[in-house]
Order: structure tokens, then C-alpha cells, then sequence
């Protein structure tokens, strides 16, 4: 389970290095499409440039949803382990100890279980 969170843990700095990526890419297209425009008079390239500042705008806009969800899932993940060294105490103990747990989750419901073969 670990290893799940780890990998998890890689995917979310991935995307993260793309959300990065991407919002500078967008400002960055904004800016000089603003700058283009301010030393541009034909209609044609006008009408375009205004196009990529609204295109630049909503990336931005949409992009800016997803810094804080990527923080949280970050956030939550790297909580993981100290949670479950919380909830599996008990039962670490008892391995550590030399004992073994019950078979099939006797332990949790307190009836018994029958193997079917």
C-alpha cells in the first residue's frame, strides 16, 4: 500500500510540474499577445490577438481550480502513513511481539469462519 501511495505521491508532482508548465505558458502567451496589440492597427490581427488573450484567460482560469486540489491530494497522501501507524498500532505490536493475527478477520467480527473447498 505504500508503494501505491509513493506512486500516487510521483503522479501528483507530475502534475504539478505540468500545471506549473502550463500557467506559464498561458501568462506567458497572454503578455506578449497584449503587447502585439498594443503596437498592432490591423483589424485582422487584432481580432486574433484578442482571441489568444481570451483563449490565455480561461486556461488560466481553469488551471487555477487545480493548485489547491493538487495540494490537498498531497497533503492527505503524505498523512497516509502516520494514519496508519495510528489505526495498525495494535496489530504491529503483535507481530512485533511474535504473535500472528487470526485467519480471516476473526479478530475484527469475533465469529468464526468456515473455509469453503
Amino acid at each position: 500500500m505504500i508503494t501505491a501511495i509513493c506512486d500516487l505521491l510521483d503522479e501528483i508532482a507530475d502534475r504539478w510540474s505540468r500545471y506549473v508548465r502550463l500557467r506559464h505558458q498561458a501568462a506567458t502567451a497572454r503578455a506578449r499577445a497584449r503587447v502585439m496589440l498594443a503596437r498592432t492597427d490591423n483589424s485582422r490581427d487584432i481580432a486574433t490577438l484578442n482571441a489568444t488573450i481570451i483563449d490565455c484567460n480561461t486556461c488560466l482560469e481553469t488551471l487555477e481550480s487545480l493548485a489547491p486540489r493538487l495540494r490537498a491530494a498531497s497533503r492527505r497522501l503524505n498523512a497516509t502513513p502516520h494514519e496508519l501507524g495510528e489505526t495498525y498500532a495494535a496489530v504491529y505490536r503483535l507481530i512485533a511481539a511474535g504473535r500472528q493475527m487470526p485467519v480471516d478477520g476473526r479478530w475484527i467480527t469475533g465469529e468464526e469462519t468456515h473455509v469453503v473447498q
